[in-house]
């Protein structure tokens, strides 16, 4: 995940959006969460299609612009093959 300066002068780096989660736990699950909020490890649990997710303004094409509230925003496509 990206990050941005924080703090009083700047010097702490904290992640400009909150940690992927996943769309379906049973098949891709989050094990752990470290530095902060930027790295997260996920283990596949079984065969089957999962989506990472995290709360941001989405760029959605074709649709008009919502940009005044943070939405569940897509991240990468995983297809867990047995």
């Amino acid at each position: 995940m990206a990050e941005e300066s924080s703090g009083y002068n700047g010097s702490t780096l904290v992640p400009v959006f909150p940690a992927p989660t996943s769309s379906r736990p049973d098949i891709l699950s989050q094990t752990s969460l470290t530095g902060g909020g930027s790295t997260v490890s996920f283990e596949a649990l079984s065969p089957g299609k999962a989506e990472l997710e995290t709360q941001a303004f989405c760029f959605r094409p074709y649709s008009s612009p919502t940009a005044s509230q943070l939405e569940t925003c897509p991240v990468l496509a995983v297809t867990v093959v047995p």
